[in-house]
């Protein structure tokens, strides 16, 4: 099912399916933020990665010696969430852990993704909740993409401040993360977008200064401002298509090297006994 957030400068509409966004229209002019899906690139529009994010060495993982499979980015982005609050600019769902997620994930969790539409701005807030009194080893994520046409040209990042950073690189056949780096920024704000950047498959970004950064296509489009202030990491990705992913993760895709204890996994996080990690990003239309 779709729900919908309106007011009078925006559309926005989520689906039931992994609570994900499906569109945020400019109503002056119907613009479309949202990348609409097409299997000929990538069928998929904003999904929630969870509880793991990017590729899974060998597509299982163990916890106290015990082996358990996982799916790339994980499984919520597949599942049905509840609506649990609807209002004019206001979306809650929810989705807790059950029998069938325990084969995967052995944590009570429950997973709340709210939307709040205020004027130009779609804010998306991601509230994790342990409903156990165990550490909950975990990854949580955005995977959001925005239209963005890199063949016009005239396409560039540009971030909040000075970057001098380089990129992780991936293997193309497993999608794991090798032991090298790019240069990718040297005292810029300004990254010129091309697809050969992607010649990695993704662009991966650690611990940035800035907290937001700017979707520039030329004077013809909106630029689209996007806040990811509280995620360690950031990923770029395209397949050579229309459209550009920007992704702010707390965790990574396991290494190459990668033992395959959750543990030791490169950026894993804990979540104390009954505790709530509560993660946000912001998209507006400028």
């Amino acid at each position: 099912m779709i729900s919908v957030l309106e007011n009078e400068n925006c559309l926005v509409k989520v689906d039931d399916k992994g609570a994900e966004l499906k569109n945020f229209i400019r109503k002056t002019d119907g613009y479309e933020v949202i990348w609409q899906g097409d299997e000929a690139y990538w069928e998929r529009s904003s999904p929630t990665l969870f509880p793991f994010i990017g590729a899974v060495k060998n597509n299982h993982y163990f916890l106290k010696a015990k082996e358990y499979p996982m799916t790339r980015h994980g499984f919520v982005r597949d599942v049905e969430f509840e609506l649990i609050e609807k209002r004019e600019n206001f979306l809650s769902f929810v989705y807790q852990s059950n029998e069938k997620t325990k084969e995967m994930f052995p944590f009570e969790f429950e997973l709340i993704i709210n939307y709040l539409l205020v004027e130009n701005t779609l804010i998306m807030e991601y509230v994790l909740k342990n409903l156990s009194d165990e550490i909950m080893y975990y990854n949580l994520g955005g995977h959001t993409a925005y239209n963005f046409d890199m063949n016009t040209g005239n396409c560039s990042v540009i971030f909040e401040k000075e970057e001098s950073k380089k990129s992780g690189t991936f293997d193309l056949e497993t999608g794991l993360r090798l032991d090298q780096n790019i240069d990718l920024l040297d005292k810029e704000r300004v990254l010129k977008m091309s697809y050969d950047l992607f010649k990695y498959d993704t662009l991966l970004l650690k611990d940035l200064v800035s907290e937001y950064l700017l979707l520039d296509q030329g004077d013809k489009k909106p630029k689209i401002k996007i806040t990811f202030g509280d995620f360690p990491y950031l990923a770029l990705w395209t397949p050579k298509a229309p459209f550009l992913c920007v992704e702010p993760w707390n965790g990574v895709t396991d290494d190459l090297k990668h033992t395959g204890h959750i543990e030791e996994k490169r950026g894993i996080q804990k979540l104390g006994g009954h505790g709530k990690k509560v993660l946000e990003t912001r998209i507006e239309i400028i």
